[in-house]
């Protein structure tokens, strides 16, 4: 999953392109961090996986390693999980084991992380051309 950030600009005045190379900068950097904020927590690994990648001066990748970034951002439908590399799947709930060969998992709630880290950078950049 990925969000690409990139500026065309025109020069305002003397001294603006220093001045928004150091903006691009520093938002795309908050967009990394907001997105880290929004993620949610149960390992710490998506919000690790969270990186930037610089393709020129104006323009860069915010980019979630995670290979379930995606269903985390979109959610998803319900599903059945089947036992693959086991004889059955196994947990625990209240202190018993649990024992299937496979389960109806309900889906899951979209958790929008990335999603509202491009739109408040998007945002920032508005404002920022406007003034």
């Amino acid at each position: 999953m990925e969000i690409r950030i990139t500026s065309n600009y025109e020069d305002k005045s003397e001294g603006f392109e220093k001045e928004f190379l150091h903006f691009f900068y520093r938002t795309v950097l908050e967009a990394q961090g907001d997105a880290r904020r929004y993620a949610p927590v149960d390992s710490g690994n998506l919000r690790r996986q969270i990186k930037i990648n610089f393709i020129s001066p104006l323009k860069a990748q915010l980019i979630s390693h995670a290979n379930y970034s995606s269903f985390v951002e979109g959610g998803t439908k319900p599903h059945i999980i089947r036992a693959s590399n086991k004889k059955a799947l196994h947990w625990k709930k209240g202190g018993k084991d649990f024992f299937s060969k496979f389960v109806n998992h309900p889906g899951t709630t979209p958790i929008k992380f990335m999603g509202p880290a491009r739109d408040i950078a998007e945002r920032k950049f508005k404002e920022f051309l406007m003034k």
